[in-house]
């Protein structure tokens, strides 16, 4: 199957490892997102989310994870991140 750009995906492994995915660039950092939760990821650049927020009113949230749910600051690079949307929308998740 194919990941594609700007969504985010859990990997479900049976035990630790270091996972490498490779692809090829893309151009384009703004993606739709449907109301209530979805999870995403942003491009190159670290993403700021009250940045984020400001320019998205109907963005309500955004949880990353680690050894638990966390209220997300900023958004990684190569990291997944859930967002919850008052309303569908579109983010513009960093830039190229």
């Amino acid at each position: 199957d194919r990941l594609e750009p700007l969504n985010g995906y859990w990997i479900n492994l049976t035990e630790q490892a270091e996972v490498t995915i490779i692809g090829a660039p893309h151009d384009e950092c703004r993606t739709g997102i449907p109301g209530g939760w979805a999870m995403v990821g942003p491009c190159e650049n670290l993403v700021d989310v009250a940045g984020l927020q400001e320019g998205n009113p109907d963005l309500v949230s955004v949880f990353g994870f680690g050894s638990g749910y966390f209220s997300a600051e900023a958004m990684k690079p190569g990291w997944g991140y859930w967002t919850n949307m008052a309303t569908s929308g579109g983010l513009t998740m960093g830039v190229k």
